[in-house]
C-alpha cells in the first residue's frame, strides 16, 4: 500500500494533505487585524502541490479581506533559504514594498529575513513577516518569527491509519483537525504607517 504525504490531493493513488488554503488564510487574517493593507507573497514553486494550494489560498484570503497585493509583489521560487533572499532582492528591485509579506515556508522564511536584514530594512518596523509552518528554530531568530502551526502529527497519523485499512479504491484525505494554529512572535506588528 502507498500513501502521499502532503503531496497531491488526486489521482490514482491514496493521499493525505494539509488544509494548506487555511494555514495561509490564518496568517493573511493576523496582519489584516494588524492592519496591513498591503501584503506581498512568498511561495513555492507554482509546479508544486504545496505550492498551488498556498498561493490559492493567499489569493482567496486577500480577496476575502478586502487586502491589496500585486503579482509582482508575489514570487514563486521555492522553500529554501535562498529561495528566500533571492525573493527579497526581486522585492526590493520593485522600488514599492508591501507592508507585509506571508511567505509559504518558514525555511524560506529564514532567507527572507536574513535579506531583509541585508538590505537595511528591518522587521516588523518596515517590514512584518509571517511563515506557514512552525519549528523550534523559528523562535531562534531576530526578531523571533510569527508562523502558523501546522497539525504535522495528525498528517502522519492520517497517513498511517490510511496504510493500514487499504484497499483497491484510492482514498483522498485533508487533515482539518486541529485547525491551523497561529504563534505571534515579534515578526509581525501593528501598522503605524498611514495607507500601509
Amino acid at each position: 500500500p502507498t500513501v502521499l504525504i502532503n503531496s497531491q490531493s488526486d489521482g490514482p493513488v491514496s493521499t493525505v494533505v494539509l488544509d494548506d488554503a487555511a494555514g495561509i488564510r490564518a496568517a493573511v487574517e493576523h496582519l489584516q487585524a494588524l492592519g496591513h493593507h498591503r501584503v506581498g507573497y512568498i511561495g513555492g514553486l507554482s509546479t508544486s502541490a504545496t505550492g498551488a494550494r498556498r498561493e490559492a489560498g493567499f489569493l482567496a484570503a486577500v480577496a476575502d479581506f478586502g487586502l491589496q497585493t500585486r503579482d509582482e509583489w508575489m514570487t514563486r521560487l521555492g522553500y529554501g533559504g535562498d529561495d528566500g533572499r533571492a525573493a527579497v532582492a526581486a522585492l526590493l528591485a520593485l522600488g514599492t514594498l508591501p507592508s507585509a509579506l506571508v511567505v509559504a515556508n518558514l525555511n524560506a522564511a529564514l532567507g527572507v529575513l536574513a535579506g531583509i536584514h541585508a538590505s537595511g530594512l528591518r522587521v516588523p518596523d518596515d517590514i512584518s513577516l509571517v511563515a506557514l509552518h512552525d519549528v523550534w528554530y523559528a523562535d531562534a531568530t531576530w526578531p523571533p518569527i510569527t508562523t502558523v502551526r501546522m497539525p504535522l502529527a495528525e498528517l502522519g497519523r492520517a497517513a498511517v491509519e490510511l496504510l493500514v485499512v487499504a484497499d483497491d479504491a484510492p482514498t483522498h484525505l485533508t487533515v482539518t483537525s486541529p485547525a491551523p494554529e497561529l504563534i505571534v512572535r515579534a515578526s509581525t506588528a501593528r501598522v503605524t504607517r498611514l495607507g500601509d
